[in-house]
């Protein structure tokens, strides 16, 4: 389940499947794009999240700061924990889901839970990853994981 626009979306997953040893079949769905949120609350300036999250970075540049500056955030991570608990709903407990998305947006649920939220960058780098645990229909934990190398962000 993921979603970065159907072309890359599928060169990213085919690129994560020759490195974890999987093949992967991606289904692209709207639940993980960014883009209805911007629509919503800037349909007359898009750029307008790109200047919340520079004022974020400013201000601290984590996830947990952005909750307090940025209803984008805030809209994102509510959006996003209802996509991550509609798949989790939707597969065996246990299974593991790959989701790939843009940034920022695919960190926004972490702020769920404090800690991860303060770990997290708010605008992740290429091929940085958030790893959520759910169970249950509840958010468990949120862990941000560095790419090995850093690249570039939003």
């Amino acid at each position: 389940m993921l979603y970065s626009g159907a072309h890359r979306t599928r060169q990213t997953a085919a690129v994560m499947g020759a490195a974890l040893g999987l093949w992967i079949d991606p289904v692209v769905e709207g639940r993980f794009h960014f883009q209805p949120v911007i629509d919503e609350l800037y349909p007359d300036d898009p750029g307008a999240v790109l200047r919340e999250l520079k004022d974020v970075r400013k201000a601290g540049g984590n996830v947990a700061v952005a909750a307090t500056m940025s209803e984008y955030a805030r809209r994102s991570g509510e959006r996003l924990l209802a996509g991550i608990l509609g798949v989790a709903d939707q597969h065996p407990a246990g299974a593991d889901i790959l989701v790939i998305s843009h940034s920022p947006y695919a960190e926004c649920a972490t702020m769920l839970i404090a800690e991860a939220a303060k770990n997290c960058p708010y605008g992740l780098g290429e091929s940085d990853a958030v790893v959520y645990a759910v169970e249950g229909g509840v958010v468990l934990n949120a862990q941000y994981i560095p790419a090995p190398l850093e690249g570039a962000t939003n």
